[in-house]
Formats: C-alpha cells, structure tokens, sequence
C-alpha cells in the first residue's frame, strides 16, 4: 500500500481497468475482422471480446454490449459509474445482475468499449459470481491482456503504420521469491525487489517507483462512535501502545485515508492525498460487512508526484469492543507509466501465493502469546482489585474472540472450513469445495460450524 504498514492477512486486488483501456484501444485495429471469442477461466469466470458488428459509435456498442448481457442472464445489469480512458476513445462501466436463467446466481461484471480514430468499436465483458468477482477479476484481465496482445504486440516502442500509437512489450518473465517468514510469495520481474511483508502479507517495489501489496490486513481499528470502543481506546493509549481510530461503516476510501494519516504522523512523514477516479462498491460477505474497488491518484507528497492507485477494499464487522479490521490489497504506479506497467502489474499480482502452513503455524504462536498475556494480566489483576479482574477478564474474552475470526479469516484466505458430522458428533477443518459437497448432499448430518462456535485446540 501506499503508506508503510506491515500486517498480515487478506490476499486479493482488484486490476487497473482505466489504464488497461489505453491497451485496449491500442489493439482493436489488428483484430478488426474478427468475431468475438470466449475465454473460459478455469478458476472460474469468462471474458467475452472482440469487434461489435453493426455499431458505429463507443455509445452504441456500450449499449449493445450490455443488452447482450442483459439477454445472456435474464436480468438487466445495473451499473456504475461510466469512465473513459486518457484520450476518450475507451470506455467502460462494472455491473452486477441477478442471473434469473442461472438459478439466480448474483453476477459481477466489467464492459469495456474502445474505439480509436478510424476503426470499428471492440469490446469486452469480464464477469464471474459477484462473491468471487474480487479474486478473479485480476486473472480475467490478464486474460485478456493477453488475447490482445497475442493478435497485436510488436517489438517494444514500435509505432502502429498510420496511427501513431504505441504498441506495448509483452510481460517479463517473473521471478518466485518469497518474504523472509515463508508465509507468501511472488512473482517479480528483473529489477523488483520485496520489501516487506510477513503473516501472509507482502510489499514489493519496482525500479521505476511502482509498488504492489497483497494480503495486508489492518487489525484492531477502533470505532470512536462506540462507546465499547471509546473505552479500549482509552486504556490503549494508557498503556502506550499505538491504535488506529476511525469510525466504521463509511466510505472505505476515506477509512483507508484515516489509517494512513495516522500512520504517516507516527512516522513523521507527510500526509498522503488522493482524487478519485472510480469507484465500484461490492457484494459483502461472511467475513466483511462492506468492500469496494477503487482507482485514484494518490501522492505522497515526497516530491516523486502523483502515482495511480489501484486498489480493493474491504471492511469486517465490528466486534464485541467496537474494533474491526481493513484488508487491503493495492498497486501504486507512477503515472506516466500507468499504461504501460499494467500488463506486468497484473502479472505480478496473479502470481502472489500465500503458505497456510507458515500462517497457521504463525497463528498458533500469537495465539499461544495472547493465552501467556492473558495469564500475566490475570495474575497483576489479581494482586490490585476485583475491578482490574473483571476488566482483563473481558479483555481476554475479546482476545480469545479476535482468536476465533482471526482463524475464520484465515480459512477464507485458504478456502477452508469447519464442517461438524451430526452424526459422529466430530468436526474438522477441510477445503471449501468439499465441505460445500458434503453439506449439500446431507444437510442434516453435515453442517458448518459457525465462528463463535469454534472450540479452542480443534478448530483454531
């Protein structure tokens, strides 16, 4: 992310569709005389692209496009904000849609339409189930870069005959390295480098000032409107250690810029701004209440200039004290280079792995220390009053709380989940896919176990 932070957590990103629309455009003419060609992603999703026959205009073709969409599922799309590429020759819009002919599956979706001077409208359609979307959007646009560039890319720097446009360079081959706990790992061109990362987060930076940060994840931000909240804030500043104050249930871009002015200030360093340029709100889910994706510029004001943001936001629900957290993933690149490095960035964020045995075993040590705390601070509480006593005892109530959603986190991350057998009163932790089998062939013996009721040493 933009500002230095080093946690552990979610990993997904959302991919750059603005700068993406310059490559777009750059490749319609060389595919002008063919149709439109499906790609299926074998983890799930497809992108539809090519020309659109019979419209003459970037408004025509966005028009047919959609009512294709609309047709293929059966339900209308709503969509968001329209936004045009650097030129106005590229457009595009997200949607989601209720599949009324798919058994009503939710949808989620991307259009882009590009018309360069002189040819014919071209288009694509990403889309996926609106609750996957997050993590297959990445791959499906670089899919897509791909297709495109299979049917148009020249040599580096090479001018397209007649229309002045820049071509751009396939992807460079990437390198694996991992950050120094083990717990994830990358794919990185000649000349990047990790900079940090652990507990399943990882921070990369590139030669030219372009960032990627996956997996990040915020932990224990306080909500100064709850007034359970107000009162761990107060005993954490009692107490010296740093905490992250701002309210939850708003606008994640600007929860994402209140944590990052309060880190900045801790270190010193100016406060970050951001312009936005889009913003699409996704479906929430059983782990966060409210997630967005977001392009802007951001700049740091460290006499670099600005950069173009990518990223995707999402917001778990509050706890019992008002704390909740911030997943992050997000790519920061230097805005003269925003087209041109989107290839390579989407390849560098569709290659990041996470290792959930490191992680697990990770857990189980602040797991392990929260439990040694907890002893300690039941033993000091015992030497003053009952009023200490009772207040640790919460305190360690909500450790053991945070314990439990820091492990159903985790198995969202992993594609894991706990599923009880009614039957021989056992219960285990097993992959999404079979867990969701087993459920759905006998609801009554097969049921998931819910976050508060995870038992300490079996499931977490």
């Amino acid at each position: 992310m933009v500002c230095s932070m080093r946690c552990g957590g979610l990993q997904m990103r959302v991919a750059g569709c603005l700068v993406i629309l310059a490559c777009f455009a750059a490749a319609v003419s060389a595919v002008a005389e063919e149709g439109l060609k499906t790609i299926d992603n074998p983890g799930g999703g497809q992108v539809v692209y090519g020309p659109v026959e019979g419209q003459t205009t970037m408004q025509g073709a966005m028009g047919f496009m959609l009512r294709q969409v609309h047709g293929h599922f059966g339900d209308r799309p709503e969509i968001g904000k329209f936004f045009q590429g650097r030129g106005g020759d590229s457009v595009a819009t997200f949607f989601t849609l209720t599949a009324k002919n798919q058994a009503g599956k939710r949808m989620a979706g991307l259009v882009i339409v590009s018309m360069p001077k002189g040819t014919r409208p071209a288009a694509a359609v990403l889309y996926d189930e609106a609750a996957r979307f997050g993590k297959t959007e990445p791959v499906l646009m670089k899919k897509l870069n791909e297709a495109w560039q299979a049917g148009s890319v020249r040599p580096a720097g090479a001018v397209a005959a007649g229309a002045g446009r820049v071509e751009h360079a396939a992807v460079p081959q990437l390198q694996r390295a991992s950050v120094a706990d083990g717990s994830g790992s990358i794919g990185l061109p000649a000349g990047w480098r990790i900079t940090g990362g652990g507990g399943g987060s990882l921070h990369a930076a590139g030669p030219r000032g372009e960032s990627v940060n996956v997996g990040v994840m915020i932990q224990q931000i306080y909500d100064p409107n709850n007034p359970r909240s107000r009162q761990m804030i107060q005993y954490m500043q009692m107490a010296h250690k740093p905490v992250f104050v701002c309210p939850s249930g708003g606008d994640l871009m600007a929860a994402y810029m209140c944590v990052a002015k309060q880190n900045h200030e801790r270190q010193n360093l100016p406060v970050p701004t951001f312009q936005l340029t889009s913003e699409q709100k996704l479906p929430g889910n059983q782990f966060e209440a409210q997630a967005t994706w977001v392009i802007g510029e951001m700049d740091m004001h460290d006499g670099k200039g600005p950069l173009v943001m990518h990223a995707r936001l999402g917001a778990t629900r509050p706890g019992q004290d008002g704390a909740w957290m911030l997943t992050i993933n997000a790519s920061n690149v230097p805005d003269a280079l925003a087209a041109e490095e989107e290839p390579t960035i989407s390849a560098i964020v569709a290659s990041f792995r996470q290792n959930g045995q490191v992680i697990q075993q990770e857990t189980n040590q602040v797991i392990d220390q929260i439990h040694a705390n907890a002893k300690a601070a039941q033993i000091r509480a015992d030497a003053t009053s009952a009023a200490n006593d009772a207040h640790n005892a919460a305190v360690e109530q909500q450790w053991d709380t945070n314990a439990k959603y820091n492990k159903s986190f985790e198995n969202y991350q992993l594609d894991r989940t706990v599923i009880q057998d009614n039957a021989y009163s056992e219960r285990g932790t097993t992959g999404y896919a079979l867990g969701d089998a087993l459920v759905k062939s006998d609801p009554n013996r097969f049921q998931y176990v819910p976050t508060q009721d995870f038992l300490k040493g079996i499931d977490y």
